[in-house]
């Protein structure tokens, strides 16, 4: 083992995605998220989120993206976790803006890109790893939410994606004429050239963006209860009743 700390994990970094995230719990809100992912193995990516592509972006957040298979595998109440990509990739909003080979280093992302300059990658380009994110499953947390706040503050946020009965931002013209004189990315031109290559009959997996269909939304709750200490004995609060409050 070396002696010496690496930048081994960062380095591993290959893709830059751009897209939106929205609150579990509020469908109004809709914040830009950029994506540094990894991919752990074939089927999982590990992506850092950050609000823009600049120095000095904050780090709001992390989302982990699995493959079908592997969302197949999760019990059904992990699952309402969950969104599926199918419509981020479908509909345009979500976006390859850098990509690179899995062994390449962080510093050697293969694109035109130039941040806050230049636009997303060429269709062509984004192809391959748009076929694949597909058919994902995301599970995301943001830690900086609202963004309006200096620090970040509260209770992390479980975050989702757009659907086609929620399209979210896709119907916000502004707000994808904004990306596109920012960025260079035409989102209605990127549907309409993903409609030759992905499957518009793909049945997105039993569990995924379960607010839609059960009405309801899971977000996250802290709570207070006793802690465990050395020896095996437990904590006693203040109230002295020996229960965890929320």
């Amino acid at each position: 083992m070396s002696s010496h700390t690496t930048f081994a994990p960062i380095n591993q970094i290959h893709q830059c995605l751009h897209a939106y995230h929205v609150p579990s719990h509020d469908r109004i809100q809709v914040v830009e998220a950029f994506h540094y992912c990894a991919h752990t193995n074939p089927e999982m990516h590990q992506c850092i989120i950050y609000d823009s592509d600049q120095p000095g972006a904050r780090l709001i957040g992390i989302e982990y993206v699995i493959s079908e298979r592997l969302f197949e595998t999760l019990p059904m109440e992990e699952r309402h976790f969950w969104h599926s990509h199918k419509h981020e990739v479908a509909s345009g909003l979500l976006c390859a803006i850098a990509v690179a080979s899995p062994a390449g280093a962080a510093a050697k992302l293969a694109s035109n890109y130039v941040p806050g300059v230049a636009a997303g990658m060429p269709d062509e380009v984004e192809k391959g790893p748009l076929s694949e994110l597909y058919k994902t499953y995301g599970k995301t947390i943001h830690t900086w939410h609202p963004l309006d706040q200096k620090l970040p503050l509260g209770p992390p946020v479980l975050m989702t994606s757009t659907t086609a009965a929620h399209p979210g931002p896709r119907g916000d013209k502004d707000l994808l004429a904004q990306r596109k004189e920012k960025m260079g990315i035409d989102t209605e031109a990127k549907e309409e050239f993903r409609k030759t290559y992905l499957d518009p009959d793909y049945k997105v997996v039993e569990g995924a963006d379960h607010w839609e269909t059960s009405g309801e939304a899971k977000f996250i709750e802290i709570g207070r209860r006793p802690y465990k200490m050395e020896g095996g004995e437990m904590s006693k609060p203040a109230d002295g009743n020996g229960a965890g409050a929320t």
